[in-house]
């Protein structure tokens, strides 16, 4: 019944040539594909910036104007991993590649998922779809990412094989050479980190200042050594995220691994030596820079009282 349907609509369309090429009819569809992107793209922004209803909202809009709008659906798909809803993300990261399966970004971002999801092996295979796209500009990003998720097994030899590949193709990818100097580090080779990469400061940070854990690939949001270094003084546990990724990207990471607490520090923070705050629980809400030793402060009292 339907390949009769199918073909009784390629027939009238045969027949109505003149009218369905219309000037008037191209123009509406003209105008919901840009619409719908304009749409996209907003959703986006809202969720850079953390407001995910309205995120929600504009990304919707987008697939009622052009329900095969692939973008769109890659995007509401990272906007449901976000908050929480795996079923409803796998949804749309599946239909964003049946309707673009040479989308390489569409297969990285389903491959983080995955990893997330510990489903390693679905997560490589999408992270290797990507790297393997020829007219994808960055395949060290899929690659490090086949790395970092190797790594969560932990299955280090097979992450450091991903980190090479990476770097075989982008000699200077940061994050590759950051992970390769880790691996070379947690051996005691320290001339062999020195060769990848010089992350002194940052180990020092964790190793002399009390920190109990450094981890680059994963987690708390910052990238300021001062602010690790107070919260190793007052003996608190903290993560660097020294990646080279974008802050909107880290943000999100976090809070899919449920880091209760971040401290976003961008170019404004680093300049006027401030944290931004931002908790899990309260992600919709602005929260206003503050400087870091009421940020570590306020944290230490936090525990103090939970604690008593």
């Amino acid at each position: 019944m339907k390949y009769g349907k199918l073909i009784a609509c390629v027939v009238t369309v045969a027949v109505l040539t003149a009218c369905s090429s219309s000037p008037e009819v191209r123009e509406v569809k003209k105008d919901a594909n840009a619409a719908a992107k304009a749409n996209t793209e907003l959703g986006v922004e809202y969720l850079r910036e953390g407001n995910y209803e309205l995120s929600k909202t504009k990304l919707t809009k987008a697939l009622e104007l052009e329900p095969n709008y692939a973008p769109a659906h890659d995007y509401i798909a990272v906007l449901y991993q976000t908050v929480g809803e795996t079923k409803l993300a796998e949804k749309h990261y599946k239909k964003s590649l049946r309707l673009n399966p040479d989308s390489a970004r569409g297969h990285n971002n389903y491959g983080q998922f995955l990893c997330f999801q510990d489903r390693h092996s679905e997560a490589t295979a999408e992270f290797m779809k990507a790297a393997d796209n020829n007219f994808y500009p960055t395949p060290e990003v899929p690659l490090t990412n086949a790395g970092l998720c190797a790594a969560r097994i932990p299955d280090l030899g097979t992450a450091e094989d991903y980190y090479r590949q990476a770097l075989q193709k982008n000699p200077g990818f940061a994050p590759a050479l950051l992970q390769m100097a880790i691996i070379r580090y947690e051996e005691s080779n320290y001339m062999g980190a020195r060769a990848y990469l010089d992350i002194e400061a940052i180990l020092e940070v964790a190793r002399e200042q009390g920190c109990d854990a450094l981890h680059p690939g994963y987690g708390f949001l910052s990238e300021n050594a001062g602010l690790a270094r107070r919260c190793g003084e007052a003996g608190l546990r903290v993560e660097i995220d020294a990646r080279s990724e974008k802050l909107g990207f880290k943000v999100r990471e976090a809070e899919v691994q449920k880091i209760p607490v971040m401290a976003v520090v961008g170019d404004q923070e680093q300049q006027d030596g401030t944290v931004t705050p931002r908790r899990r629980r309260d992600s919709k809400r602005s929260a206003e820079a503050v400087t870091v030793d009421a940020f570590v402060s306020g944290l230490a009292s936090e525990i103090a009282r939970r604690r008593s």
